[in-house]
């Protein structure tokens, strides 16, 4: 019997593995069964659980119903170095030993995608290994990624140990799909990116293929990948995927009927992403119109779920479970989710699940036992999702929404809230709590973060220490910028980099959020006046620093260097960033005088 050719489903790729007919058996080396065979550890069962387990999904926000990926997924383009690829372009130009990020928002389809590419490699019977890994696996015990990766695939063959897989990775055409970097605890991210980066360099002949949403720092510290940006849909991509969905037939002709007319476009933000999209539906078959604020949506998409099992076609309510209405569910859940967010968790165990909520019902004084809450949330109003044993949110965007909700409507105290903004550059948190309560953030975050980088300064200090001090709290490390172009005989201009810390990205977050785009551009034309002497000096720190190095830690700087670096201009880079930090502060101020004064005046008049 012939492998099935690229067009069977996923159905039939499952009926040629139970036959027994396996496409490793078809092209993978010699070599490489010879060494299978010596160390015993046949990968037949293991890809089998895993084109099993990757080829379904759950319709969550629609039914309980688990269906084909193939039935629902609708491919999309992915763009590299300013060009774009179809998915089957981007298989065919792999490279060997190729290492590259899918960076998408939440929702955008970042899982379906790498799902889809491992059942396209059995599919069209590519010259590929592949082996797949749910990075979330590495919070429960914080094992390394190797040793996660070979327990999961010990699961299938007790004989597999650390020597099968370095071999396996070390080997050509072995292709690692790590799936949700973004889900890696915050505390064990510095951990694993080492990891990552050390896989790459380790494994030269290894593919490796990670999703995440976008790093704070656009991924600057993964040194050896490239990173790819999964487009959004287009018109035509939207409605394909309505299409595909099992819903009522009339809403979805007339939903797509609406996106053709100008929905699509009126809300692109919302219907070019995947998840959102399909909540668009659930949101348009009850209230028929899109709010623009995200906060908005996601209000009005929890209110159209828990309306959609509230009430049935004949009018008549269904028997609750726990008899909270709308609003008491909210409160008891957003609770829960802020809760299980700080914490950093993302799956959770049944038994620790129950305690959970067993404790935000206790909160609000509910007598209500949380299995009936659990049912609810389960099945009623779907929020939470089985995932094998354990349990998990129908999305993620879900629990960051109700964790803001919590965040804005109940006092917190400023701890909670540096918690929950560990994140701020990845998940939408922080966005929208600015959307929601713009007040209740600047006191609780953004004020007390601005106040801790100003209370850094020193002003007794002068030159060369004065110059470092503000340096140090906005960056890093100085850096030389044109490696690759440099002319040793000076020829070439030599061009010093300050690399960005956590700090810098916190002050250009804000400079976005706060639109000061004209302040800013303003700013530096009047800080960096060019100069033929600073051009000087640092060519000239160049040859005494940075000659056998491409950068210098600012903590490692000597008094010597020190001295180098505000000569050559460095305390205006540091004068930038801080008169950037306090232009925000004076902003936030000025304008809360402002609303004050507008207020005094519509309530008790304009003082003559």
């Amino acid at each position: 019997m012939d492998f099935p050719a690229p067009t069977s489903s996923v159905k039939e790729l499952i009926d040629a593995f139970k036959e027994g007919k396996t496409y490793f058996q078809d092209f993978l080396s010699k070599d490489f069964q010879k060494f299978a065979t010596k160390y015993n550890f046949a990968l037949n069962d293991y890809l089998y659980a895993k084109l099993i387990n990757l080829s379904k999904v759950k319709m969550a926000f629609f039914s309980s119903e688990v269906v084909e990926l193939d039935e629902i997924y609708v491919p999309q383009n992915i763009c590299i170095s300013y060009r774009t690829y179809s998915q089957e372009e981007f298989f065919n130009n792999f490279e060997l030993g190729q290492k590259i990020v899918i960076s998408a928002t939440a929702g955008a389809g970042k899982s379906c995608f790498l799902r889809s590419l491992l059942i396209d490699i059995i599919r069209a019977n590519r010259k590929f290994l592949p082996l797949f890994l749910e990075l979330r696996k590495v919070n429960e015990n914080g094992e390394s990624i190797v040793e996660t990766l070979k327990k999961d695939i010990a699961i299938y063959n007790s004989n597999f140990n650390e020597e099968n897989l370095d071999y396996l990775l070390d080997r050509k055409n072995t292709m690692l799909f790590l799936d949700g970097f973004d889900e890696v605890n915050y505390d064990l991210k510095p951990k694993y990116l080492k990891e990552v980066n050390s896989l790459a360099d380790k494994y030269p002949n290894l593919i490796i293929i990670i999703s995440s949403r976008p790093e704070y720092n656009n991924f600057i510290d993964w040194t050896l990948y490239n990173i790819a940006r999964l487009e959004e849909l287009d018109l035509s991509q939207a409605v394909s995927l309505i299409q595909k969905i099992k819903y009522d037939d009339d809403v979805k002709n007339r939903f797509i009927r609406d996106l053709s007319s100008g929905l699509f476009n009126k809300h692109e933000g919302f219907s070019s992403n995947p998840l959102l999209l399909t909540i668009m539906l659930v949101a348009y078959e009850q209230y028929g119109d899109i709010p623009d604020k995200v906060h908005m949506f996601y209000d009005l998409a929890y209110q159209a779920l828990f309306n959609k099992h509230d009430v049935t076609k004949q009018s008549f309510h269904r028997k609750s479970l726990t008899g909270l209405d709308m609003y008491e569910l909210r409160k008891v859940f957003s609770l829960f989710c802020l809760t299980s967010y700080c914490k950093q968790i993302f799956k959770i165990s049944e038994t620790d699940l129950n305690e959970l909520l067993r404790k935000c019902l206790m909160y609000f004084e509910k007598d209500i036992s949380h299995e009936s809450l659990k049912l609810e949330l389960l099945n009623s109003v779907p929020l939470l999702m089985r995932d094998g044993l354990d349990f998990c949110f129908t999305h993620r965007s879900f629990q960051e929404y109700f964790t803001a909700y919590q965040l804005v409507h109940n006092k917190m105290d400023k701890e909670v809230f540096d918690k929950a903004g560990e994140r701020y550059g990845s998940d939408n948190v922080i966005n929208m709590i600015f959307d929601m309560n713009r007040e209740v953030l600047e006191d609780n975050w953004i004020l007390p973060k601005i106040e801790k980088i100003l209370a850094k300064v020193d002003s007794e200090e002068q030159g060369a220490n004065y110059t470092i001090k503000v340096l140090s709290i906005f960056y890093d490390r100085i850096e030389l910028l044109n490696t690759d172009d440099i002319d040793r005989t000076r020829d070439k201009k030599i061009v010093i980099g300050y690399n960005y810390n956590a700090n810098s990205y916190f002050l250009y977050y804000l400079l976005k959020k706060y639109d000061c785009e004209d302040y800013y551009e303003n700013l530096k034309t009047e800080i960096f006046t060019y100069s033929e002497d600073y051009d000087y000096e640092e060519t000239n720190f160049y040859e005494l620093v940075l000659s056998d190095k491409n950068f210098i830690s600012i903590k490692d700087l000597n008094d010597f260097q020190k001295d180098l670096v505000h000569r050559m201009g460095g305390h205006r880079h540091g004068e930038f960033s801080l008169q950037l930090t306090n232009y925000i502060k004076d902003l936030i101020l000025k304008r809360r005088t402002e609303s004050e004064k507008a207020i005094d005046s519509m309530i008790f008049g304009s003082s003559s």
